[in-house]
């Protein structure tokens, strides 16, 4: 194995309102572990981004030790914190005022719990879901640089990609750093059991030479792949493997110039890009739930804006809520799929405006109509196997299972 400066950038969020046991089940497979290992290694370090979302929930629930220890490894340089936007939302599908208030109010909750350390100067768009707009925004907030999937390198490019370069993106003048793909996803990938399996993987991607980036969601050590929590820590203390920040890398490597960057996540494939779907999973033009769900956000929005609801302090909270990635997810049927959970969000998105009398009664009963038209379709599609049968086709193309809480996600 030669010598290798690998950067490790860890996201961890959760939903908000999420159930507090799920909470602490992940903060005691994951969160801890992961922790604990950075305290007791101090040559060790790492990039996280932790969610404003998360960090309320952890202190809320009692688990303020996760992040105690956060702030200690921030201190000591082990942890290098960076801003994302408070409740996960895929920022190019929201509008631009929430877009700067979502990133403001991560920047507030994060500050509150940990200090003047919390002081980023990078930035993780939340599921790496990128667009040139928010890049706009995100320079003008004053961020220094973003990481992305290496898919959102244009192929226009003159110049392949070189993962141990930083570049310019093109006219915003905001530095980016891309993730190896298929290296981060060697934590989500079950053939990958022992630490031969990784550097396999490594060794035949031969774009990597003696730098290495990764990123995946932290839950993925410990909770989501438990064999991983043990895995990790031995890959990275070899002898061999020194490890850095993503901005000591930044500042310590050669810059390849201004390149042009697609709108995409990590998890979009040339396929989704080639058809102009840059956000399969949050907003796919063929999925009628992601049609109807956002259909029923941007009404409440408009209305809660419309008649002056956004002053009371717990409608703007709600609305500051109901962005979040997940309810999108889960009715992507790509595979993820969970009834109850958007049934759920989309009941709690129809409370904010259906006792609100400023509200025309017309307009409160047209978002109900589509609160219930999802609950309805959803119940059909499930009792049809038409779920079932969107599940099986994309699997099918996939190139291997995949892991949700532990275990390989049944359909």
């Amino acid at each position: 194995l030669l010598s290798m400066l690998w950067m490790n950038f860890l996201h961890i969020y959760q939903p908000p309102g999420q159930d507090p046991a799920i909470i602490r089940k992940i903060t005691n497979e994951s969160y801890r572990p992961v922790l604990n290992f950075l305290i007791g290694h101090p040559q060790i370090k790492i990039t996280l981004n932790i969610c404003g979302s998360l960090t309320e929930q952890l202190f809320q629930y009692n688990l303020t030790d996760v992040l105690d220890k956060i702030k200690v490894l921030a201190e000591r340089k082990q942890i290098e914190l960076v801003g994302s936007a408070k409740y996960h939302p895929i920022l190019p599908l929201i509008p631009a005022e929430e877009i700067i208030r979502q990133i403001r109010l991560n920047q507030e909750t994060n500050r509150k719990f940990f200090g003047s350390i919390y002081q980023p100067n990078g930035f993780y768009f939340p599921e790496m879901a990128y667009s040139r707009e928010v890049a706009k925004m995100i320079k003008a907030l004053g961020f220094k640089w973003i990481i992305l999937d290496e898919i959102s390198y244009s192929a226009d490019n003159s110049q392949p990609l070189n993962f141990a370069k930083f570049y310019q993106v093109e006219k915003v003048g905001l530095g980016v750093v891309f993730r190896s793909r298929k290296i981060s996803d060697a934590f989500i990938n079950p053939a990958v059991k022992t630490k031969d399996d990784f550097w396999k993987i490594v060794k035949n991607e031969r774009r990597i030479k003696d730098v290495l980036i990764t990123a995946f969601d932290g839950e993925n050590l410990g909770h989501h792949r438990p064999e991983n929590i043990k895995f990790w820590p031995d890959l990275i203390l070899q002898s061999s493997i020194q490890t850095e920040t993503i901005s000591g890398f930044i500042q310590n490597s050669s810059e390849g110039g201004q390149i042009k960057i697609c709108s995409s996540s990590w998890a979009s494939n040339e396929r989704d890009l080639a058809q102009g779907i840059p956000y399969l999973l949050w907003r796919n033009p063929n999925n009628p739930f992601h049609y109807l769900q956002w259909k029923l956000i941007f009404l409440t929005y408009y209305l809660a804006k419309r008649y002056c609801l956004l002053k009371d302090k717990d409608v703007r909270q709600k609305i500051d809520e109901m962005w979040h990635s997940c309810q999108f997810w889960w009715a992507s049927a790509t595979p993820w799929w969970d009834l109850k959970f958007f049934e759920k969000k989309s009941k709690e998105i129809l409370s904010i405006t259906q006792n609100k009398k400023q509200i025309p009664l017309d307009k409160r009963k047209q978002i109900k109509r589509i609160g219930e038209e999802i609950i309805t379709l959803a119940h059909r599609w499930e009792e049809s196997g038409q779920v079932r049968k969107i599940q099986q086709a994309y699997l099918a193309n996939q190139p291997y299972q995949k892991y949700f809480g532990g275990e390989i996600y049944k359909l």
